[in-house]
Protein backbone atom coordinates (compact mmCIF):
# COMPACT_ATOMS: atom_id res chain seq x y z
CA UNK A 1 0.00 0.00 0.00
CA UNK A 2 1.32 3.44 -0.74
CA UNK A 3 2.21 6.06 2.00
CA UNK A 4 1.71 9.35 1.65
CA UNK A 5 3.17 11.87 3.58
CA UNK A 6 2.49 14.98 3.99
CA UNK A 7 4.42 18.09 6.50
CA UNK A 8 3.45 21.07 7.69
CA UNK A 9 6.16 22.83 5.85
CA UNK A 10 4.29 22.00 2.53
CA UNK A 11 1.37 23.15 3.95
CA UNK A 12 2.41 26.46 4.47
CA UNK A 13 4.49 26.40 1.18
CA UNK A 14 0.96 26.94 -0.37
CA UNK A 15 -0.75 28.96 1.82
CA UNK A 16 1.79 31.79 1.35
CA UNK A 17 2.35 31.45 -2.01
CA UNK A 18 -1.47 31.85 -2.36
CA UNK A 19 -1.37 34.93 0.07
CA UNK A 20 1.37 36.76 -2.32
CA UNK A 21 0.22 35.68 -5.60
CA UNK A 22 -3.07 37.21 -5.01
CA UNK A 23 -2.24 40.43 -3.58
CA UNK A 24 -0.08 40.76 -6.62
CA UNK A 25 -1.88 42.77 -9.30
CA UNK A 26 -1.43 42.05 -12.82
CA UNK A 27 -1.87 44.27 -16.14
CA UNK A 28 -4.30 41.36 -17.36
CA UNK A 29 -6.58 42.07 -14.30
CA UNK A 30 -8.85 45.56 -15.07
CA UNK A 31 -12.16 45.20 -16.19
CA UNK A 32 -12.36 42.40 -13.41
CA UNK A 33 -11.37 44.42 -10.92
CA UNK A 34 -14.13 46.92 -11.44
CA UNK A 35 -16.72 43.85 -10.87
CA UNK A 36 -18.93 42.77 -7.90
CA UNK A 37 -17.93 39.30 -6.51
CA UNK A 38 -19.62 37.00 -4.78
CA UNK A 39 -19.12 33.49 -3.38
CA UNK A 40 -20.48 30.59 -2.99
CA UNK A 41 -18.11 28.06 -1.45
CA UNK A 42 -20.46 25.90 0.05
CA UNK A 43 -23.53 25.92 -1.06
CA UNK A 44 -25.13 22.68 -1.82
CA UNK A 45 -26.99 24.03 -5.39
CA UNK A 46 -23.73 25.10 -7.02
CA UNK A 47 -25.33 28.18 -8.57
CA UNK A 48 -26.16 31.97 -7.88
CA UNK A 49 -29.41 33.73 -9.32
CA UNK A 50 -29.21 37.42 -8.95
CA UNK A 51 -32.47 39.12 -9.89
CA UNK A 52 -32.89 42.39 -11.47
CA UNK A 53 -35.93 45.21 -10.22
CA UNK A 54 -38.16 45.67 -12.98
CA UNK A 55 -38.91 49.59 -13.72
CA UNK A 56 -42.03 50.46 -11.49
CA UNK A 57 -42.81 53.70 -14.08
CA UNK A 58 -44.49 56.69 -12.60
CA UNK A 59 -46.58 56.54 -9.43
CA UNK A 60 -50.34 57.01 -10.01
CA UNK A 61 -52.45 59.80 -8.95
CA UNK A 62 -54.49 59.07 -6.60
CA UNK A 63 -58.17 60.99 -5.36
CA UNK A 64 -58.94 62.00 -2.18
CA UNK A 65 -60.91 59.04 -0.39
CA UNK A 66 -59.78 56.39 -3.23
CA UNK A 67 -57.64 53.40 -2.80
CA UNK A 68 -53.70 53.61 -3.90
CA UNK A 69 -53.45 51.23 -6.41
CA UNK A 70 -51.41 48.26 -5.79
CA UNK A 71 -48.21 47.87 -7.81
CA UNK A 72 -46.23 43.98 -7.65
CA UNK A 73 -42.81 44.34 -6.94
CA UNK A 74 -42.20 42.39 -10.40
CA UNK A 75 -38.22 41.40 -10.82
CA UNK A 76 -37.62 40.37 -14.90
CA UNK A 77 -35.49 37.29 -15.32
CA UNK A 78 -32.82 36.61 -13.03
CA UNK A 79 -28.74 36.31 -14.09
CA UNK A 80 -27.17 33.08 -13.16
CA UNK A 81 -24.31 31.97 -12.54
CA UNK A 82 -22.48 28.42 -12.65
CA UNK A 83 -19.33 28.44 -11.48
CA UNK A 84 -16.44 26.24 -13.17
CA UNK A 85 -13.23 25.32 -12.56
CA UNK A 86 -10.26 26.80 -14.26
CA UNK A 87 -6.85 25.39 -14.11
CA UNK A 88 -2.67 25.89 -15.03
CA UNK A 89 0.06 23.78 -13.92
CA UNK A 90 3.86 24.33 -14.25
CA UNK A 91 7.01 21.73 -14.10
CA UNK A 92 9.84 22.90 -12.38
CA UNK A 93 12.59 20.36 -12.82
CA UNK A 94 15.27 19.22 -9.96
CA UNK A 95 17.63 21.16 -12.07
CA UNK A 96 16.14 25.15 -11.93
CA UNK A 97 15.25 24.46 -8.35
CA UNK A 98 19.12 23.39 -7.44
CA UNK A 99 19.79 26.23 -9.30
CA UNK A 100 17.55 28.99 -7.06
CA UNK A 101 19.20 27.42 -3.98
CA UNK A 102 22.70 26.92 -3.93
CA UNK A 103 23.87 24.56 -1.23
CA UNK A 104 20.85 22.59 -1.58
CA UNK A 105 22.16 18.91 -1.22
CA UNK A 106 18.37 17.58 -2.25
CA UNK A 107 15.24 18.72 -3.45
CA UNK A 108 13.41 17.05 -0.69
CA UNK A 109 15.26 19.16 1.01
CA UNK A 110 12.09 21.55 0.53
CA UNK A 111 9.74 19.80 1.79
CA UNK A 112 11.10 17.56 5.07
CA UNK A 113 11.07 20.94 6.87
CA UNK A 114 15.26 21.56 6.47
CA UNK A 115 14.37 24.69 4.03
CA UNK A 116 13.28 28.12 5.33
CA UNK A 117 10.05 29.61 3.72
CA UNK A 118 12.25 32.28 2.13
CA UNK A 119 14.19 29.33 0.11
CA UNK A 120 10.54 27.55 -0.67
CA UNK A 121 9.15 30.98 -1.83
CA UNK A 122 12.34 31.71 -4.24
CA UNK A 123 11.92 28.50 -6.34
CA UNK A 124 8.21 28.48 -6.44
CA UNK A 125 7.17 32.04 -6.25
CA UNK A 126 8.32 33.30 -10.21
CA UNK A 127 6.07 30.22 -11.57
CA UNK A 128 3.15 30.83 -9.25
CA UNK A 129 3.09 34.58 -10.34
CA UNK A 130 2.48 33.31 -13.92
CA UNK A 131 0.21 30.88 -13.44
CA UNK A 132 -1.84 33.65 -11.25
CA UNK A 133 -1.39 35.49 -14.55
CA UNK A 134 -2.79 33.32 -16.06
CA UNK A 135 -6.13 32.68 -14.02
CA UNK A 136 -6.43 36.26 -14.33
CA UNK A 137 -6.28 36.55 -18.21
CA UNK A 138 -8.80 33.72 -17.69
CA UNK A 139 -11.16 35.97 -15.39
CA UNK A 140 -10.48 38.94 -17.87
CA UNK A 141 -11.66 36.99 -20.75
CA UNK A 142 -14.41 36.01 -19.57
CA UNK A 143 -15.94 39.13 -18.21
CA UNK A 144 -14.96 41.28 -21.70
CA UNK A 145 -17.01 38.52 -23.52
CA UNK A 146 -20.16 38.70 -21.73
CA UNK A 147 -20.20 42.67 -22.45
CA UNK A 148 -20.99 41.46 -25.76
CA UNK A 149 -24.79 41.28 -23.88
CA UNK A 150 -25.05 44.98 -23.20
CA UNK A 151 -28.24 45.74 -25.10
CA UNK A 152 -26.91 49.60 -26.25
CA UNK A 153 -24.24 49.55 -29.09
CA UNK A 154 -22.32 52.30 -29.88
CA UNK A 155 -21.81 51.12 -33.65
CA UNK A 156 -18.85 53.21 -34.85
CA UNK A 157 -18.02 50.44 -37.15
CA UNK A 158 -15.56 51.80 -39.91
CA UNK A 159 -14.45 54.05 -38.06
CA UNK A 160 -12.01 54.81 -35.46
CA UNK A 161 -13.43 55.32 -31.67
CA UNK A 162 -13.67 59.09 -30.82
CA UNK A 163 -14.93 61.96 -28.73
CA UNK A 164 -18.31 61.81 -30.43
CA UNK A 165 -18.22 58.16 -30.04
CA UNK A 166 -17.53 58.40 -26.19
CA UNK A 167 -20.04 61.25 -25.52
CA UNK A 168 -23.01 58.55 -27.76
CA UNK A 169 -22.06 55.85 -25.09
CA UNK A 170 -22.66 58.31 -22.13
CA UNK A 171 -26.02 59.52 -23.56
CA UNK A 172 -27.14 55.78 -23.89
CA UNK A 173 -26.14 54.94 -20.09
CA UNK A 174 -28.08 58.12 -19.00
CA UNK A 175 -31.27 56.83 -20.93
CA UNK A 176 -30.78 53.42 -19.16
CA UNK A 177 -31.61 55.45 -15.78
CA UNK A 178 -29.52 52.95 -13.88
CA UNK A 179 -29.05 54.29 -10.23
CA UNK A 180 -25.66 53.57 -9.20
CA UNK A 181 -23.73 56.21 -11.44
CA UNK A 182 -20.62 55.01 -10.87
CA UNK A 183 -19.36 54.71 -14.52
CA UNK A 184 -15.88 53.41 -15.61
CA UNK A 185 -14.78 53.21 -19.83
CA UNK A 186 -13.26 50.00 -20.72
CA UNK A 187 -11.08 50.07 -23.99
CA UNK A 188 -8.98 48.25 -25.66
CA UNK A 189 -6.04 49.64 -26.72
CA UNK A 190 -6.89 50.83 -30.38
CA UNK A 191 -9.44 52.61 -29.39
CA UNK A 192 -7.51 54.11 -26.60
CA UNK A 193 -4.91 55.22 -29.23
CA UNK A 194 -8.00 56.44 -31.51
CA UNK A 195 -9.20 59.13 -28.52
CA UNK A 196 -5.78 59.97 -27.86
CA UNK A 197 -5.62 61.24 -31.39
CA UNK A 198 -8.86 62.79 -32.14
CA UNK A 199 -8.35 64.81 -28.53
CA UNK A 200 -5.19 66.04 -29.46
CA UNK A 201 -5.96 66.97 -33.23
CA UNK A 202 -9.83 68.13 -32.42
CA UNK A 203 -10.79 71.92 -33.58
CA UNK A 204 -13.28 72.05 -30.83
CA UNK A 205 -12.81 73.11 -27.40
CA UNK A 206 -12.39 69.85 -25.64
CA UNK A 207 -9.00 70.98 -23.45
CA UNK A 208 -9.97 70.35 -20.39
CA UNK A 209 -8.01 68.84 -17.38
CA UNK A 210 -9.47 65.44 -16.84
CA UNK A 211 -9.44 65.06 -20.68
CA UNK A 212 -5.54 65.84 -20.97
CA UNK A 213 -4.94 63.28 -18.31
CA UNK A 214 -5.35 60.73 -20.82
CA UNK A 215 -2.90 61.95 -23.43
CA UNK A 216 -0.15 61.55 -21.22
CA UNK A 217 1.28 58.88 -21.17
CA UNK A 218 3.77 58.23 -18.36
CA UNK A 219 6.54 55.56 -16.86
CA UNK A 220 4.29 55.50 -13.58
CA UNK A 221 1.29 54.25 -15.21
CA UNK A 222 -1.34 52.11 -12.80
CA UNK A 223 -1.12 48.42 -13.04
CA UNK A 224 -4.49 48.28 -12.98
CA UNK A 225 -5.27 49.75 -16.79
CA UNK A 226 -6.60 53.03 -14.93
CA UNK A 227 -4.89 55.95 -18.03
CA UNK A 228 -6.99 59.12 -16.95
CA UNK A 229 -10.50 60.53 -17.23
CA UNK A 230 -12.77 61.64 -20.00
CA UNK A 231 -15.64 64.03 -19.11
CA UNK A 232 -15.24 62.71 -15.51
CA UNK A 233 -15.39 59.06 -16.22
CA UNK A 234 -12.29 56.98 -15.93
CA UNK A 235 -10.86 55.31 -18.25
CA UNK A 236 -9.47 52.03 -18.31
CA UNK A 237 -7.31 50.33 -20.61
CA UNK A 238 -8.27 46.75 -21.50
CA UNK A 239 -5.21 43.98 -21.54
CA UNK A 240 -4.24 43.07 -25.05
CA UNK A 241 -4.02 39.79 -25.03
CA UNK A 242 -8.15 39.92 -23.70
CA UNK A 243 -9.16 42.03 -26.09
CA UNK A 244 -12.19 40.43 -27.47
CA UNK A 245 -11.57 40.61 -31.07
CA UNK A 246 -13.72 39.14 -34.32
CA UNK A 247 -11.20 40.36 -36.63
CA UNK A 248 -12.94 43.30 -38.12
CA UNK A 249 -14.15 45.35 -35.23
CA UNK A 250 -12.38 46.71 -31.62
CA UNK A 251 -14.37 46.11 -28.64
CA UNK A 252 -14.80 48.05 -25.57
CA UNK A 253 -17.70 49.40 -23.20
CA UNK A 254 -18.76 52.06 -20.98
CA UNK A 255 -19.89 49.98 -17.65
CA UNK A 256 -21.21 50.46 -14.33
CA UNK A 257 -18.67 49.90 -11.22
CA UNK A 258 -19.25 47.28 -8.66
CA UNK A 259 -18.25 47.32 -5.75
CA UNK A 260 -18.24 44.67 -3.17
CA UNK A 261 -21.10 41.98 -3.04
CA UNK A 262 -23.70 41.51 -5.58
CA UNK A 263 -26.50 41.47 -3.61
CA UNK A 264 -25.33 44.93 -1.90
CA UNK A 265 -26.03 48.74 -2.55
CA UNK A 266 -23.82 48.65 -5.23
CA UNK A 267 -24.34 46.77 -8.08
CA UNK A 268 -22.22 47.05 -11.34
CA UNK A 269 -22.57 45.51 -15.26
CA UNK A 270 -20.08 42.58 -14.13
CA UNK A 271 -20.60 39.66 -11.67
CA UNK A 272 -17.88 37.56 -10.65
CA UNK A 273 -18.92 34.32 -8.74
CA UNK A 274 -16.43 32.06 -6.74
CA UNK A 275 -17.19 28.05 -6.17
CA UNK A 276 -13.94 28.18 -4.71
CA UNK A 277 -10.95 30.60 -3.97
CA UNK A 278 -7.49 30.74 -5.91
CA UNK A 279 -5.56 28.57 -4.75
CA UNK A 280 -2.39 26.13 -5.14
CA UNK A 281 -1.00 22.74 -4.74
CA UNK A 282 2.05 20.62 -5.70
CA UNK A 283 3.65 17.63 -6.17
CA UNK A 284 6.58 16.23 -6.52
CA UNK A 285 7.28 13.68 -9.61
CA UNK A 286 10.27 11.66 -8.65
CA UNK A 287 10.16 9.95 -12.00
CA UNK A 288 10.51 12.86 -14.39
CA UNK A 289 12.86 14.40 -11.80
CA UNK A 290 10.55 17.47 -11.17
CA UNK A 291 7.70 20.02 -9.24
CA UNK A 292 4.40 19.93 -10.38
CA UNK A 293 2.62 23.81 -9.50
CA UNK A 294 -1.00 24.02 -10.30
CA UNK A 295 -3.14 26.56 -9.84
CA UNK A 296 -7.10 26.63 -9.56
CA UNK A 297 -9.68 28.74 -9.22
CA UNK A 298 -13.30 27.95 -9.66
CA UNK A 299 -15.83 31.20 -11.12
CA UNK A 300 -18.22 32.50 -13.39
CA UNK A 301 -17.87 35.79 -14.75
CA UNK A 302 -21.29 37.18 -16.69
CA UNK A 303 -23.23 40.53 -17.00
CA UNK A 304 -25.56 41.57 -13.82
CA UNK A 305 -28.41 42.90 -16.26
CA UNK A 306 -28.41 43.62 -20.28
CA UNK A 307 -28.87 47.43 -19.66
CA UNK A 308 -26.02 48.18 -17.13
CA UNK A 309 -23.82 49.42 -20.11
CA UNK A 310 -23.04 50.53 -23.45
CA UNK A 311 -20.95 48.20 -25.80
CA UNK A 312 -18.85 50.45 -28.04
CA UNK A 313 -17.59 48.76 -31.31
CA UNK A 314 -15.11 50.24 -33.45
CA UNK A 315 -13.03 49.75 -36.73
CA UNK A 316 -9.47 47.29 -36.02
Amino acid sequence: MATTTTTWTSMILTEIIGEIALSAPTPKNVVSKLANYNSIQGMPSGTLQLARNADLGAAATVAEGAAVPVTDLAMVAPATFTPADFAMMAKITYKAMRERVPGLASVHQLFDGSATIEQQLSVFMPQAARLKGAIDEAVETECNLALAGLTDIVNLTGNPFSVVGAEEAIFKQAQNEILNEDLAFCLSPKQLSDLRSDITTAAGPVWSTDIQSITQVRPDLSMDGLRGVFMGIPVYEISQSCVRNDGTDDFGALIVVGRGNAEGPNPGTLVVVEGSSLYFTFETVNAERSVELQCNYEFDAGLRAADYGVEIQSVD
